[in-house]
């Protein structure tokens, strides 16, 4: 995983309303699952410093063995356009990606 992003806990395992907190360098984040659909989708809530997110990763096989993989996301909170753009939230979406892809192709 990229570095800046970190864990910090998950302690119900990943499954419907277990809650799990993890960090975006020094922004700590409390979330929760929405859906989990092992190698299809998965979706959280969370909540930082009042701002209210939910993502959704979603996992389509493209038929030639390789896999689409999606990132939807929104956030919410009266003056978050003044601090967090859109650009930059396609920013960190895009770094999360790159990050996960090479996590990925790393031999095993």
């Amino acid at each position: 995983m990229r570095p800046g992003y970190r864990l910090l806990s998950l302690d119900e395992g990943v499954a419907v309303d277990a809650r799990f907190v993890w960090a975006i360098e020094r922004t700590r984040i409390t979330g929760r699952f929405a859906v989990v659909d092992p190698g299809r989708e998965l979706a959280w809530t969370g909540v930082a410093m009042g701002v209210k997110a939910i993502d959704r990763l979603v996992l389509t096989p493209t038929g030639d063995g390789a896999t689409l993989y999606r990132m939807e996301g929104s956030m919410a909170a009266p003056l978050v356009p003044l601090f967090f753009s859109e650009a930059r939230l396609r920013a960190q979406h895009g770094q999360f990606l790159r990050a996960v892809k090479a996590e990925a192709e790393q031999p095993r």
